[in-house]
């Protein structure tokens, strides 16, 4: 069973579809990525390519399971967090 904090993380819930649509600093590091991705496809061959292919949906398998356990800890604290200042008040 997912809970809200996995599924707000896996943007099951969102407020904005779009939230790196004003990010300048992320669409150069994007544009970046792409660039050098396809310079390095250009040099290898099917069998490497097939290898890298694997290797980058294993890299993507990874982020997506770190960036959801980063941003439920974080979101947890976050609570936490507020529960304490309400205990000293």
């Amino acid at each position: 069973m997912t809970n809200i904090f996995e599924k707000l993380a896996n943007g099951e819930i969102s407020l904005d579809n779009s939230p790196y649509n004003n990010d300048v600093e992320y669409k150069q590091a994007l544009a970046a990525s792409s660039t050098y991705r396809e310079k390095l496809l250009t040099t290898l061959n099917d069998e490497e390519k097939a290898i890298f292919e694997k290797f980058s949906d294993a890299q993507l398998e990874i982020e997506s399971h770190s960036t959801t356990h980063s941003f439920t800890y974080g979101y947890k604290l976050g609570v936490v967090l507020t529960a304490e200042a309400f205990t000293r008040l």
